[in-house]
């Protein structure tokens, strides 16, 4: 398994992960401020389908979304 990240480097940095298995496709998409994760961090499943979103405040995870694999938003 091969690992690829791209920093943006401004004040605001954004991380995105590919992980490599058959192809390349986006893993993770997540943003730091001075370190700390704030804001939206995406995930996506090997199938590239959108698989949960959390939502951090000053590196504390405020809030969970997940789907299932037919795109359902699952019960919090």
């Amino acid at each position: 398994m091969k690992f690829c990240v791209w920093l943006a480097l401004t004040t605001v940095i954004t991380a995105f992960v590919w992980v490599a298995i058959a192809r390349t496709q986006k893993w993770s998409e997540k943003t730091y401020r001075d370190g700390v994760l704030e804001g939206l961090v995406t995930f996506w499943d090997d199938n590239g389908q959108k698989q949960g979103e959390d939502t951090y405040l000053n590196g504390t995870m405020t809030s969970v979304t997940e789907w299932d694999e037919s795109g359902t938003q699952l019960p919090r």
